[in-house]
């Protein structure tokens, strides 16, 4: 029997109730399963938990990776800004340089700074 046919007859169970008094005097119902249909639907029931406990580690996995995708982000947005600002200090430099030596050009000044960087790795 498949699965499909076999939910089927399970959920048919309903439609024949037995009813019966409790020991108070009680109206119940009892339905009654097969053995085998309700193994069954334990083992259909411990699939569905550990369905939902692979869909939940899956989950945690992907926004794991939305959050290094966005470290990513955020570390290249940070290495934008230093540069612009690494840049905006060496126009500044330039800046100061160019006024305190008048006679100097731009040319003169990353001469100068080229020089005192290869003075710096030697």
């Amino acid at each position: 029997m498949n699965e499909k046919k076999r939910i089927e007859k399970i959920k048919n169970i309903k439609n024949f109730p037995m009813y019966y008094q409790d020991e108070l005097g009680g109206h119940r119902i009892r339905y009654f399963v097969d053995e085998l249909d309700l193994n069954w639907l334990i083992q259909q029931a411990e699939k569905a938990e550990q369905l939902q406990e692979r869909v939940e580690e899956l989950e945690m996995k992907y926004e794991n990776t939305g959050a290094i995708f966005n470290r990513q982000y955020m570390r290249e947005k940070i290495e934008r800004y230093e540069k612009v600002l690494k840049e905006m200090i060496e126009a500044k430099d330039l800046a100061d340089w160019l006024s305190q030596n008048e006679w100097a050009t731009e040319a003169d000044y990353f001469v100068t700074k080229a020089r005192e960087a290869l003075e710096g790795t030697e």
